[in-house]
């Protein structure tokens, strides 16, 4: 009876085992998927093939096909951007600077897929060519806060890939202080920095530990309203904090004395800290246990 015992609890560890790491396989591969590393992705489906059972055989050769179909695409995709580059230059020799940006979103959508794909190093070499030979056109700095931001999650992917940490940290907590509502992005994508901000911080500090910095942070913002030294009749207002060796601007502009009354409270260093507090970073931060 005790042998048939040990037997059947061996089996069971077995099964169970057997059952969490085909679990781990498959929450692997679809987020890899997602995340358009196709290449994982289909290493992944393919080790569950070897695994599973035989019901699910016919999803996973399905998307193994599909691995191999965004594997292609964006082998096909990198070329195409590649020959608009090669053109979009042949352009500007002839007809001067291209305003349009076409060449620095080439580079940056070059940037996505070899982030994708995990080639760090190249996609920070095309991250580099596209801010430092094709820096961003805009009207009225018209979409230049959401630009930027993006682009510095971008850079934060690669040295975060490379294991390049504090770099990585360092480019994008200037920009983690901000509401949703008032960055023009999707709400998905917002959160999906957000999330990876969180995830990056917390390998390098523990929770009570950033909680502390964040809080002392806050408490210790450094606001300067002072005259415009060029006009009478402006105002310079600084207001920030430093968090994590990177200064945070809540706010940093000139305004117009004479509607000095109507903004106030708006550009008052109480509100400024409150508006901070309301931001996603700053109450999943303090919220850590």
């Amino acid at each position: 009876m005790k042998i048939n015992t040990a037997i059947l609890f061996i089996l069971i560890t077995i099964v169970a085992c057997k059952s969490n790491k085909t679990k781990l396989l498959e929450e692997n591969a679809i987020q890899s998927y997602v995340d358009k590393d196709y290449l994982s992705a289909e290493k992944y489906y393919k080790q569950l093939l070897e695994v599973s059972d035989k019901n699910k055989e016919q999803y996973y050769l399905k998307q193994i096909e599909n691995c191999e179909e965004g594997i292609k695409q964006n082998e096909l995709t990198k070329k195409e951007l590649r020959l608009t580059i090669l053109t979009q230059s042949q352009l500007d020799e002839k007809f001067g600077a291209d305003l349009s940006n076409l060449s620095r979103r080439c580079y940056l959508k070059l940037a996505d897929i070899y982030i994708s794909e995990k080639k760090y190093d190249t996609a920070l070499i095309n991250l580099k060519i596209a801010e430092s030979k094709y820096p961003l056109f805009s009207i009225c700095n018209a979409g230049r806060f959401e630009e930027k931001y993006l682009l510095n999650y971008q850079f934060a992917q690669c040295y975060a890939g490379l294991g390049q940490l504090d770099s990585a940290i360092s480019v994008l907590t200037p920009n983690m202080f901000v509401k949703q509502k008032d960055v023009y992005i999707d709400s998905l994508e917002y959160e999906t920095i957000n999330k990876f901000y969180l995830k990056i911080i917390t390998k390098k500090y523990s929770k009570a530990e950033l909680k502390t910095k964040l809080n002392k942070a806050i408490n210790e913002v450094v606001y300067i309203k002072q005259k415009n030294k060029e006009f009478d009749d402006l105002t310079d207002i600084q207001c920030y904090f430093l968090f994590l060796n990177c200064r945070i601007d809540l706010f940093k502009s000139s305004i117009d004395v004479s509607s000095w009354h109507e903004s106030i409270i708006f550009l008052s260093k109480e509100y400024l800290c409150k508006d901070a507090k309301e931001t996603e970073t700053y109450k999943k931060i303090n919220n850590f246990d």
